[in-house]
């Protein structure tokens, strides 16, 4: 039984929380960047790789837009995301300058290349902080039919290895959607993780395919939206019972918890604070900076540096938009980074943790 009043008292103080986090740090404290719109997968439940790809910023700029967020962030975290980034050439000059410049770094993606030991090894050579593999399943087929390519699986799982196998500083961890056709298997991932010395796995709700005008009907249609709900509530809440003894589960209880209230009704009011266009600021292949995916953009880093674009007059327009805004995208786990990070410093300071 789910305590919604409970869950609205809880989320209420952490709207408190987030307005006076935006008045103490009103500057971003992560950079995503998506390098590239291409992809060698052409999953079901993402439309991105669709998108045409002329025009994408070369990874010299990158560079100097690192600098440009350095000298006015001071250290911050790059999250580095496409399409699949493995595919644009000079994504390893890039981590590494960026590592150079003293920025934790973060990179999103199907580990494909990776199953070639050399490009493992060459990605661990750059410093690289952080990596997270999309992982659907344990089926081979099951797996493979979501991303639409024969020996998906294998090569994902085979570049793992590859990575653990050389990793000294490097946490590797999965990225798994919940959907239909998962639900089994979502408490094996934690498993997996555990037997192989990986540091979390991370769960994605499901959402509206990015990459596509939003529907806001989108998953009555839609075959991986899950439709036994009370299988998934019940593999929920063992996901708070490990989050909360191991750090194995990445996502936060809080997160977790409000799960349940999406996937009864993805269009209720769930109270959670959309921190797009406070916490981070996102640029797409093109050069675009943009407050939030599903709203245009504020500037563009061939024209000006990120700073300026940031503090535009453009940016408050999408802030603005970003408060009044009733889409619920706002469980994606770049909502819940800061949350994650206090429940770790909780954990390790003893506290415990689950805070609510």
């Amino acid at each position: 039984m789910i305590d919604f009043a409970g869950l609205r008292d809880n989320l209420k103080l952490r709207a408190r929380a987030d307005a006076a986090w935006r008045k103490v740090v009103p500057r971003p404290q992560q950079v995503h960047i998506s390098i590239t719109d291409r992809c060698n997968l052409s999953c079901e439940h993402c439309d991105i790789w669709m998108k045409p790809v002329p025009g994408e910023v070369p990874i010299e700029r990158w560079k100097e837009v690192v600098d440009e967020c350095r000298e006015w962030l001071g250290p911050f975290t790059l999250k580095i995301v496409g399409g699949e980034p493995l595919l644009k050439e000079g994504v390893v000059e890039l981590i590494a300058h960026a590592k150079e410049r003293g920025c934790r770094v973060g990179l999103s993606t199907n580990a494909i290349p990776l199953s070639n030991p050399d490009r493992a090894q060459e990605m661990v050579d750059t410093g690289l902080d952080e990596i997270h593999i999309s992982l659907e399943s344990f089926t081979p087929d099951h797996h493979d039919q979501i991303r639409k390519r024969a020996g998906a699986h294998a090569r994902t799982v085979k570049a793992i290895g590859e990575l653990t196998r050389r990793r000294t500083h490097l946490q590797v961890s999965l990225a798994t959607v919940v959907c239909q056709q998962n639900l089994d298997e979502l408490l094996k991932m934690v498993d997996f993780v555990r037997d192989h010395g990986l540091y979390t796995v991370n769960y994605q709700p499901l959402y509206a395919n990015f990459g596509r005008p939003f529907d806001p009907r989108w998953y009555e249609t839609s075959p991986y939206f899950p439709r036994d709900v009370d299988k998934l509530d019940a593999v929920l809440d063992r996901l708070v019972e490990i989050r909360t003894a191991e750090w194995l589960v990445g996502n936060t209880v809080n997160q977790l918890q409000m799960m349940k209230v999406y996937f009864r009704n993805p269009n209720a009011d769930d109270q959670v604070v959309c921190k797009a266009g406070d916490d981070d600021i996102a640029f797409d292949p093109y050069g675009n900076l943009k407050m939030c995916f599903w709203l245009d953009p504020v500037g563009n880093i061939r024209d000006e540096q990120p700073k300026a674009a940031y503090w535009s007059e453009e940016a408050r327009e999408r802030r603005r938009e970003v408060r009044s805004c009733t889409r619920n995208c706002n469980l994606l786990n770049c909502n819940f980074d800061r949350e994650r990070f206090g429940e770790a410093l909780w954990t390790r300071l003893g506290i415990g943790a689950a805070r609510g």
